[in-house]
């Protein structure tokens, strides 16, 4: 029966701390955890806010696009209209 009562003091003196212990830092770790998503929750609406306009912002880019793509096409075609009425000029031969 003594051997019992042994176990019995062990399991409160050593194993009751170390379960307090491991719980502690279990618990801190949760609370760490609850307050990086707090601040993920907080800066993902923040976010959301600023990517409203952002539909907008895309039509008008797409408007953009196309009135530069016209010009570039007028562009580009006179400019090789320019280069094939252009005659090639032969290189100047030089003569020892």
């Amino acid at each position: 029966m003594g051997l019992w009562w042994a176990g019995a003091l062990a399991l409160v003196v050593v194993v009751a701390p170390v379960t307090v212990v491991l719980l502690n830092r279990i618990l801190t770790a949760v609370d760490r955890i609850r307050d990086a998503a707090d601040e993920i929750r907080t800066d993902g609406a923040a976010l959301n806010d600023a990517l409203e306009p952002v539909p907008t912002l895309l039509a008008k880019t797409d408007e953009t696009i196309a009135e530069v793509q016209v010009g570039a096409v007028r562009y580009a075609d006179s400019a090789q209209l320019l280069l094939l009425r252009s005659e090639p000029q032969s290189p100047a031969r030089v003569e020892d």
